[in-house]
């Protein structure tokens, strides 16, 4: 009975480790998503090359779920003669291995210049966004913001929250067999027989 007091104390302990940074997380998601839209702290960038390239970001949903809110992602940049852009994958690549001009050429779904650009991103597919210099040159420095609709961070958001009350209630219950008092044993009464004087 030892042996399983102290594994569920064991347990317990790290399954309440795993329950504290999910109920945080999605306690922090949120407070981000207060209205229709999040945005997400701004990224200060420098580079020395020609452009920064903010990954490729998938927006093909599974046909299963169904979220039409994905409409409306934004990319704001701070600084001066910059340009932004938001292009398929395969076509930003490619545009990335020559020297045109980013106005030059005809790959963006959405583009802006100037100071402090912004775009909105409506579309779907794999895509990539760059930042650069309007004028094609190396050394590029701006301060990225993106807004996100809200409705995908508080479906996660509320994903992340049920896991960790799961874990929280898994916990407890492990708490509760590790350290629950042993019950006293009662011994039956032997009723003795009176010896024959």
């Amino acid at each position: 009975m030892t042996i399983v007091r102290i594994v569920s104390g064991i347990l317990g302990f790290v399954v309440a480790i795993a329950a504290i940074p999910l109920l945080a997380v999605s306690a922090g998601m949120f407070s981000l998503a207060d209205g229709d839209t999040v945005t997400l702290p701004t990224i200060s960038t420098t580079t020395s090359g020609r452009a920064m390239t903010f990954g490729e970001v998938d927006l093909d949903w599974d046909r299963s779920v169904a979220i039409d809110d994905l409409e409306g992602i934004g990319v704001s940049v701070d600084g001066e003669d910059l340009f932004v852009g938001v292009g398929r994958a395969g076509d930003v690549d490619r545009f990335l291995a020559t020297d045109l001009l980013p106005q030059s050429v005809d790959i963006w779904l959405e583009n802006a210049s100037g100071s402090d650009p912004a775009i909105d991103i409506d579309t779907s597919g794999l895509w990539t966004a760059v930042v650069m210099n309007a004028d094609g040159s190396r050394g590029v420095d701006a301060a990225v913001s993106v807004t996100l609709p809200a409705a995908p961070i508080r479906i996660a958001s509320s994903l992340i929250l049920g896991a960790g009350v799961m874990a929280a209630i898994a916990a407890t219950l492990l708490f509760i067999v590790a350290f629950r008092r042993p019950r006293p044993q009662v011994q039956a009464l032997v009723e003795r027989q009176p010896e024959p004087v």
